[in-house]
């Protein structure tokens, strides 16, 4: 834009206008203030934005061929404009940044030169430069800033190249390893990770760098400068330019040494306690357990996560344990529990937990901690040794009911020998001894020593069974040879007539046994068939043979046992309660059952009181 030019200068600018052609294109194709001056400092040129700034400082337009003024009150912006015209005349190309009344305004003067490269003037232009300088102040105080809080933070911000050359770091690198910022950057990342770990950590490198992947994450072991260990988590991100060429890397390296060290030490910890620690919902839900579950109860960790354990729990415990469960609830008492719980092959395990509620911020909520042992061992031994005072309490009251027996079953022979003895030495003392007479009462005395010797070899035997120095001689042996003899001698004690008639069913078979044992068993029942069933059916035997084992049925018809005291037969010293007028000592039944036992066999018995009992011993072949 030009205004109208003075009558006297139009030649003059006509002149300048052919010299120098491109200034109109130069003045009218840039929107920031520009103008032009020629030698004398005067008007050859300038654009409406000029215009308007002069208009607005001045109060007037300019005018070409007229002087330019200078609009302003500070004498050094116009000494420093002025020094810039000059070196624009001289052929320099000059800038100044001067501020005009608040704004920062960037003066360019640059020559003017006509065909014959003299030079005919200078082009000035002003940019307002205010928004942009304090923009960049911003930008600077913002990057300031920014490098600030990078180089607070704990973790390391790094850049390599596309080769793994570091390129930037940020202080907590220095904090973390112990390298300072020069003596690690320009050198290869790879350089810090420890050497078992260089061709693994290239390998992860170079896979994220092929496969152009945006982003992983892994752990690597970095060795710090005092020659320790530190793990070093890293997040890479792969870096590409406009043309999606990969220019490097960038992430952040985090130090997890204590971490790793407390996974560690955890790992450790729970992988050879023996005891079993878990974590469970208040309800019983399990959240964590422990490696050993697998090496005690057989189960995978896997396996347990989510499921409430009580339908392991052996029936006979499982409601007190879910009773004591619910206890923890609200209650950071420690809790006691002892119970039973189903292995992975289904057999069951003695375990003794210790239980406490705790609330847990990392759950937000209150979680049960247990801490479970195997008690096999312990409840085995508990168990040997109720069992062994239980044997103690039981052989305390045998000896007491030995000592009540033996005083009266001793005490009954030895008077009937004493008084048989005196009346046969005052029969023998007369002038005519009854010969007769005197050969009852010495058979009285042999009857009452025999029975004498018979009990004290019942309790003999039976201290030879409990001490477990009783032997056992087996051979092959005629079971109903040694019946028949057994029932011959029983009928001659009992001398009443009755006899013991022998059925036999099935093939005959000899049987591996300890005839003495045998003769033992089969006596004493016959005995007492003959015994308690005086002036009644006679007794009898019966022997079946099968193919797997000889069955021997003892039947009489006496009085039989009372329902009450069927279960205590065969207990030591023990005697039915409609026994007591006849002669016994309750050894014989005890010792049978552990003769019977001695050979693998089975002895089992059925009574009806004032009807008659069947004994039946089963024994096998060999």
């Amino acid at each position: 834009m030009h205004p109208p030019l003075p009558a006297n200068a139009e030649t003059n600018l006509s002149d300048i206008l052919i010299r120098n052609k491109y200034l109109e294109g130069i003045i009218n194709s840039n929107e920031d203030r520009i103008f032009a001056l020629d030698t004398a400092h005067c008007f050859i040129g300038f654009n409406e934005s000029f215009v308007n700034a002069y208009v607005e400082a001045l109060g007037k337009a300019p005018v070409i061929g007229e002087k330019v003024e200078y609009p302003y009150h500070s004498l050094t912006v116009s000494q420093t404009l002025s020094e810039a015209y000059q070196d624009a005349f001289r052929g320099l190309k000059a800038e100044r940044l001067v501020d005009i009344s608040g704004r920062q305004i960037l003066v360019r003067a640059s020559p003017l030169f006509d065909d014959t490269n003299a030079i005919f003037g200078i082009a000035v232009y002003s940019i307002d430069m205010t928004e942009t300088i304090e923009s960049r102040k911003k930008l600077k105080d913002s990057q300031e800033e920014f490098k600030k809080v990078i180089d607070t933070i704990n973790d390391i911000v790094f850049r390599t190249s596309a080769e793994g050359v570091i390129i930037y770091l940020n202080q907590a690198w220095e904090k973390t390893v112990g390298f300072s910022l020069e003596e690690s950057i320009g050198k290869s990342i790879f350089d810090f990770i420890a050497p078992a770990q260089v061709e693994h950590c290239t390998e992860l490198f170079n896979t994220v760098i092929n496969n152009r992947g945006s982003s992983c994450t892994y752990e690597v072991p970095m060795v710090s400068k005092d020659l320790s260990i530190k793990w070093i988590r890293i997040s890479i991100t792969v870096l590409t330019n406009e043309f999606e060429v990969i220019t490097g890397t960038s992430g952040i390296l985090t130090d997890v040494t204590d971490a790793k060290r407390n996974e560690h030490l955890y790992q450790l910890l729970s992988n050879n306690i023996e005891d079993i620690l878990s974590l469970h919902e208040t309800d019983g839900t399990i959240l964590y357990a422990s490696v050993a579950v697998y090496q005690h109860l057989g189960y995978l960790q896997e396996e347990l996560i989510g499921i409430k354990p009580f339908e392991f729990i052996h029936p006979d415990e499982r409601e007190p344990v879910i009773l004591r469960f619910a206890h923890n609830e609200h209650n950071n008492e420690k809790n006691y529990l002892l119970y039973r719980f189903q292995h992975l092959n289904g057999t069951y395990k003695w375990l003794e937990s210790n239980t406490k509620a705790v609330f847990d911020e990392f759950y937000n909520k209150e979680i049960i901690i247990i801490s479970t042992r195997v008690v096999d061992e312990r409840m085995e031994a508990e168990q040997k040794l109720m069992e062994s005072y239980q044997k103690e309490k039981e052989l305390n009251e045998l000896k007491s009911k030995f000592v009540s027996m033996a005083s009266h079953e001793f005490r009954t022979p030895m008077t009937a020998i004493k008084s048989s003895a005196e009346i046969a030495e005052m029969l023998l003392s007369s002038s005519q001894p009854d010969i007769i007479k005197i050969g009852g009462f010495l058979k009285t005395i042999d009857k009452e020593v025999d029975r004498m010797s018979q009990l004290i070899d019942e309790i003999l035997n039976l201290g030879k069974i409990e001490g477990r120095n009783y032997f056992i001689k087996k051979e092959w042996s005629d079971i109903i040879e040694i019946a028949k003899d057994c029932s011959e001698r029983q009928i001659a004690k009992q001398n009443d007539g009755r006899k013991i008639p022998i059925e036999i069913i099935g093939q005959p078979k000899k049987v591996m046994v300890d005839e003495t044992q045998i003769r033992h068993i089969i006596d004493n029942l016959l005995s007492n068939a003959l015994k308690y069933s005086e002036g009644r059916k006679e007794p009898s035997i019966t022997f079946i043979f099968d193919d797997a084992d000889l069955q021997i049925h003892i039947r009489d018809h006496g009085i039989g046992i009372p329902k009450a005291d069927q279960c205590k037969i065969f207990n030591m010293f023990f005697r039915a309660r409609n026994t007591q007028d006849i002669i016994g000592t309750g050894v014989g039944l005890a010792l049978v059952e552990k003769f019977v036992d001695m050979h693998h066999g089975k002895i089992s018995f059925e009574s009806i009181e004032n009807i008659g009992s069947i004994f039946v011993i089963s024994l096998p072949y060999q």
